[in-house]
């Protein structure tokens, strides 16, 4: 991993979203974030990544928020997990388990072979991307704003990779491309019917290996333009 690089790139991101009127600020303490979800409008907060169902640490997670002046006007969260030898497929079923089915009963009835094929070790979880509708209809914006989180989250924990889910109807209008998430997984997962609320079985998994960032990176500050 090329910290520098990581550093030089994040500073252009941050300079260009200050350009146009948005600053990000990264949370630590996380247990302020159901109300400032609230206070965007997103009709929810996923388990993983709520401090409702979580005793979150600085060392595993973080939200940013992109403000414009004092205004919360997106925000994303990012959890930290070391699953060591452990499969990606099991440590879902019982963390899902645990989640959405109070811990009793079985909610995911099977998980694609790909997973565990291409993901595993240290992996960063990113969900609960929200804007408000202003914000959200700058593509360049939601670009910018990923990005950034990605950056942080290598500089931080430097994980194998960072995923996602993310809604079929969501990737045919290009959010892995926006989101700069290069690799996807149809049907990474499908769900005892019926799914549990807002999920679905027609999400996939998006995904950002160190060795893609480091291709984006070296592209991005030879190519600032392509941002």
């Amino acid at each position: 991993m090329r910290k520098f690089d990581y550093a030089r790139l994040l500073h252009l991101c941050l300079s260009e979203l200050q350009s146009k009127g948005y600053d990000v600020e990264v949370l630590d303490d996380v247990s302020n974030i159901p109300e400032i979800i609230a206070t965007l409008g997103k009709p929810y907060l996923t388990p993983k990544l709520s401090p409702q169902f979580n005793d979150f640490t600085s060392e595993d997670t973080f939200w940013m928020l992109l403000k414009n002046g004092e205004q919360t006007v997106g925000a994303a969260g990012c959890r930290f997990e070391n699953l060591g030898t452990r499969k990606l497929s099991d440590h879902w079923k019982s963390s899902l388990k645990r989640q959405y089915g109070e811990g009793e009963r079985e909610v995911v009835e099977w998980v694609s072979p790909q997973v565990d094929e291409v993901l595993g070790g240290r992996l960063a979880y990113y969900g609960d991307l929200f804007f408000t509708p202003e914000a959200g209809r700058s593509r360049r914006i939601l670009r910018l704003f990923v990005l950034t989180g990605h950056l942080w989250t290598f500089l931080k924990w430097n994980p194998d990779s960072i995923y996602a889910f993310v809604r079929e109807k969501d990737l045919s209008r290009g959010a892995n491309y926006y989101y700069n998430f290069p690799r996807f997984i149809p049907s990474p997962q499908r769900w005892v019917k019926p799914a549990p609320e807002p999920r679905e079985d027609s999400e996939y998994v998006v995904m950002l290996s160190n060795t893609d960032l480091d291709a984006l990176v070296e592209m991005y500050l030879a190519s600032p333009e392509r941002l």
